[in-house]
Formats: C-alpha cells, sequence, structure tokens
C-alpha cells in the first residue's frame, strides 16, 4: 500500500509519516520543539500499528491525545478494500491468472523479459479479483499447481511474484477484507485445515502462507507429467 505524505498535529509535537511509490521503506520522524527523530522501517507493517509504537516516544498526556486521534485518523478510514470475496471470477479473469503463473513457471527465463507488457496487462485486469479467489483459482488446478512450484524455485520470479502478491494481500487485511469466514471457505474448497494457514495471515507472513499451500494442497492424478 503506497503511502504519501501524512502529518499529525499534537499539542507539543509533530509526527510525520513520507513514503513514496517507488520506495520499500517508511521514513517515520517526529519534531517537537525544534527538534527532530526519525527511522526507517517496512513499508509493509500496516501504518496504524507503527504510529501506536512511535508515539510511546511521547509523554503521557500527548500519548493519550496522539493515539485517540490515529484511531480516529481520516488516513486509515480511507484503508478500504472493495474487492468481493464472493465476487463471480469470469472466464477471462481465470485465463488471465493462468496466463501469469504458467507464464511465470513454464517459460524460458531468458524469454520472461518479452512478456512484461502482457504479464502487466493480465495484473491490471485483475486488479478487482479478491487475492483468496486467485489463490483458490491457481490451486484448483493441477496445472497451475505445478507452475507454482517451478516458480518457487526460480528464486528471482519468485521474490518478485510474492512482492506482489503480498501487497495485494497486505491491503486486504488492513481493510478487514481477509474475513474468518473467507478462510474458512478458502480452505474448505482447497481442502485444506484453515487453522493450518491462519497464523500466517495473522503474521502477515504471505510468503510462507504460498509455501504453506504449495504443501497442504492435495494434488490428483499423474504429478510428475507437469512437474517435469
Amino acid at each position: 500500500m503506497n503511502r504519501m505524505c501524512k502529518i499529525f498535529l499534537m499539542s507539543s509535537a509533530i509526527v510525520f509519516l513520507m513514503h513514496s511509490p517507488e520506495a520499500e521503506s517508511l521514513e517515520m520522524s517526529i519534531e517537537e520543539n525544534g527538534n527532530k527523530a526519525s527511522f526507517f522501517v517496512d513499508s509493509d507493517i500496516p501504518a496504524e500499528k507503527l504510529l501506536k509504537e512511535f508515539v510511546e516516544y511521547l509523554d503521557e498526556k500527548d500519548r493519550l491525545s496522539a493515539i485517540e486521534m490515529i484511531e480516529n485518523s481520516e488516513l486509515f478510514a480511507r484503508v478500504t478494500d472493495s474487492r468481493d470475496y464472493y465476487g463471480t471470477v469470469t472466464d477471462s479473469q481465470v485465463k488471465d491468472m493462468c496466463f501469469i503463473v504458467m507464464t511465470l513457471g513454464n517459460e524460458p527465463l531468458l524469454k520472461l523479459k518479452q512478456y512484461k507488457n502482457d504479464l502487466e496487462s493480465a495484473g491490471d485486469r485483475l486488479d478487482s479479483v479478491h487475492p483468496l479467489n486467485f489463490w483458490k483459482t491457481i490451486f484448483s488446478d493441477e496445472k497451475t499447481i505445478s507452475a507454482m512450484h517451478s516458480i518457487k524455485h526460480r528464486k528471482k520470479v519468485w521474490k518478485s511474484f510474492i512482492k506482489g502478491m503480498g501487497k495485494s494481500l497486505q491491503l486486504a487485511f488492513d481493510a478487514n477484507n481477509l474475513k474468518p469466514e473467507y478462510i474458512t471457505d478458502f480452505a474448505t474448497h482447497l481442502e485444506i485445515d484453515p487453522a493450518a494457514i491462519q497464523p500466517f495471515i495473522t503474521k502477515n507472513d504471505w510468503e510462507e502462507l504460498a509455501k504453506q499451500l504449495l504443501i497442504l494442497v492435495p494434488r490428483e492424478g499423474n504429478i510428475d507429467r507437469y512437474d517435469q
């Protein structure tokens, strides 16, 4: 989630959140009576959590008012996610999902650059798809499951893929769009125990979630014919 500059005014201090779309870290700083302190943190950590930890540096009076202000801030009210878990996934969206995974997993590494524009366009067309529906679709077909195993063995491709999917899942999590009933339905569809994946969702460990799905989702047929 890209966060631009946000300013919070307190009785004796100003807290800044600064983040650009190109950066991979979030700078938090506080100015009080002309003095400034700042540090960089992982941009994937929810801003609300970071701010609540940060204001512990304030004195008690300012801390209480700051926490109340943060909880009521429009910044967090605007963290919304309209992607509907129960919404229909169209045939064309399924085709785009399969194209992305099959290309990243099966095409020769040296040829992937020539697919860059097509992959980005396919990803853009999936912006309205709930991330759990992406995973549910991919892990419901043996060919795409096999392609996911191949992606995992391609370190740079895997890192980039998980980073993108992680941002999508983080947005859903921050906006309370990964509800327990969604997790249960998702797990039931894939024939796995929801309790086996819930800890990774709770910890926002999206890479480990993907790895666990690769381990837990049952496979059918002659697996080796896809895992060449």
